[in-house]
């Protein structure tokens, strides 16, 4: 025994107000997806800001590149200080906290 569906009165209204509604969830949700927005899961490129910009952060160091820069953060953060290397317009520089700042510069003496 085949069961045959018999379209009523009240699908001629439903069905275009699911496929409205459908159609609505989908543009809502590709106008969240590409809309330019702040927080997003690319990374964007880092922009040069000055020195003084970094609030209580003190500058300690203008390594030559990155690079060197990186390597002196890292034998900062292994000696248990906290170590941030900044993009700023003079260049790649060690900031760290003032309360580190003594120790810091004992220990990279000689090599910025």
């Amino acid at each position: 025994m085949a069961v045959m569906m018999t379209w009523g009165s009240t699908t001629y209204l439903t069905l275009p107000l699911l496929v409205g509604f459908g159609l609505l969830v989908l543009i809502l949700f590709l106008r969240w997806a590409y809309s330019p927005k702040k927080t997003s899961l690319i990374e964007r490129p880092t922009k040069a800001s000055f020195k003084d910009d970094y609030g209580v952060l003190v500058p300690i160091g203008n390594p030559a590149n990155y690079a060197e820069g990186e390597k002196l953060r890292q034998e900062l953060i292994a000696n248990n200080i906290k170590a941030t290397l900044a993009f700023t317009l003079e260049g790649p520089q060690l900031m760290v906290w003032p309360n580190d700042e003594t120790k810091a510069r004992n220990l990279i003496r000689g090599r910025v």
